[in-house]
């Protein structure tokens, strides 16, 4: 624990000293806001006392309060096959049909998340969902391939 503890302030103190090698833009007395090219963004906090980026071998003068923003994450592919559900919005029931000839997983969620209902289209077989025990909202419907390709779909049931 104490070598995981240290290896990361290792790497904060490594992201810091790289954000103070950025140009900087002035904004008044509220800091300064930089961007690197991987998206991130710098923020200087309020109480700055010298704005300066890092140049040589010494550090910066001043109190130094950086933020770093930035978006993780991975795309998701998306699905490109001709998906019809009808009737939407839907009372007792809808009709899920894909034209493809691939197996596709097809799942029913509420807006919690939570899995309501699951099936299968085969060879483009249509796929019916009983909603009359449901109650009336919004729902989405995950339909995706064996390679994991991914398209949502919102239901309105009333």
């Amino acid at each position: 624990m104490k070598q995981f503890l240290f290896v990361l302030a290792l790497l904060m103190q490594l992201l810091v000293c790289q954000g103070q090698s950025i140009a900087l833009q002035l904004i008044g007395s509220n800091g300064f806001v930089g961007s690197m090219p991987s998206g991130v963004h710098v923020h200087s906090s309020v109480g700055e006392l010298q704005v300066a980026p890092y140049t040589g071998a010494g550090l910066t003068p001043g109190l130094q309060q950086i933020f770093l923003s930035g978006t993780i994450g991975f795309q998701q592919p998306a699905l490109d096959v001709d998906i019809q559900l009808f009737p939407n919005p839907a009372v007792d029931w809808c009709l899920l049909i894909a034209e493809t000839t691939e197996t596709l997983q097809v799942s029913l969620f509420d807006l919690n998340g939570i899995l309501i209902r699951e099936g299968s289209v085969l060879n483009g077989s249509p796929i019916r969902f009983e909603l009359n025990s449901l109650p009336a909202g919004e729902y989405f419907i995950r339909v995706s391939n064996l390679s994991h390709a991914t398209r949502v779909l919102r239901l309105l049931k009333i």
